[in-house]
């Protein structure tokens, strides 16, 4: 093992591009989007379903993700 020095810390890419889905979802007066993925976005839907699932929660918005088969929906919940 061996190490590097570096300046500092890169940051983190983070997930703001999905608050920023999840927020114009929930502003949208559509009730259900299927969400559609560019090849190679996720490695998985599983992977996918699970990342989508906790920003929702980190969103605090009335929104669920539906997973059916290999797609994914977000539903607002009432």
């Amino acid at each position: 093992m061996k190490f590097t020095p570096v300046n500092e810390i890169p940051r983190r890419r983070g997930n703001n591009r999905l608050q920023q889905l999840i927020e114009k979802f929930a502003q949208s007066e559509h009730q259900t989007v299927k969400l559609e993925f560019a090849e190679g976005e996720y490695k998985s839907i599983s992977v996918a379903r699970s990342v989508i699932a906790n920003a929702i929660k980190r969103s605090h918005r009335p929104v669920i993700l539906v997973k059916r088969g290999d797609e994914l929906y977000l539903v607002k919940i009432q």
